[in-house]
């Protein structure tokens, strides 16, 4: 048999925080808004995905009992005098049943906002594991869930510095998202140390590497209709349009360049 001490070792732990960090991918970073100082006064964290488990789990994943969202990693890294503030402020996937506003003043009055945003496995999961998804699991649209876009625009007024995070297992359109932030990090399904990966990259732990291993259209018009498996117009081999980010995309804290390729 093998036990927990075998299984969860500190060292399978550190490894699952190494791949979190090194698989997110910073798309944006406007007059250098990450790193965040950990000294920083006020942070409000906001959006759906920011204390939901579902942000960390993909289709096929284990379990653990140290299950780290994004709200608690950062809660974790902030200074202890930094004064945090959370509200979900919007639901996944529809208009929030209450229409009141109690969230984007919070924005105001904090340094820093922190929206996590995005789509889960239970809406672009497989079949029966899509209980949100009209289509069970398959996309007819690849953009982020018009509410959560809403409500970004609502929080872009009155945030001063706006940090969006996105959760997917796929390519999601998101031009507009990228207009109104002054960070983009794609966060992917980031497993167990989620949290703690994302801290470590916004406080400056951690240089973000990761590099988009899709590329990702303005939207799903850009695509070819999957009607068969010819190649034409699909992958970043094969397109004819200008993706939003191309494959192998990502930014970084630290300027670098790549020498003797073979």
């Amino acid at each position: 048999n093998i036990g927990p001490e075998v299984i969860r070792q500190a060292s399978h732990i550190d490894l699952s925080l190494e791949a979190a960090t090194k698989s997110m991918v910073l798309l944006k970073n406007y007059n250098q808004a990450l790193p965040i100082d950990k000294e920083v006064g006020s942070i409000f964290i906001t959006g759906p995905m920011a204390t939901h488990m579902q942000a960390l789990l993909a289709n096929y994943y284990g379990l653990s009992e140290n299950m780290i969202t994004f709200m608690e990693g950062i809660v974790s890294e902030a200074a202890p005098h930094t004064q945090i503030k959370y509200r979900q402020g919007a639901l996944l996937d529809r208009p929030n049943v209450n229409p009141m506003d109690w969230f984007s003043d919070v924005a105001s009055d904090s340094e820093v906002t922190i929206a996590c945003v995005g789509i889960s496995q239970i809406m672009e999961g497989e079949e029966g594991e899509s209980i949100a998804s009209p289509h069970k699991g398959d996309r007819v649209t690849i953009g982020l869930p018009q509410n959560q876009i809403d409500f970004l625009k609502n929080i872009r007024s009155k945030a001063k510095k706006l940090i969006v995070v996105i959760t997917s297992g796929s390519a999601l359109a998101c031009p507009e998202i990228y207009e109104m932030a002054d960070a983009v990090i794609y966060a992917w399904y980031p497993g167990e140390q989620g949290g703690a990966a994302l801290a470590d990259l916004i406080f400056g732990n951690a240089n973000p590497s990761g590099k988009l291993p899709v590329s990702v259209p303005f939207s799903e018009k850009d695509l070819a209709p999957y009607e068969d498996y010819n190649m034409t117009g699909r992958t970043y081999r094969y397109a004819d349009k200008k993706p939003l980010f191309p494959f192998g995309f990502g930014l970084s804290y630290a300027n670098f360049e790549y020498t003797n390729l073979q």
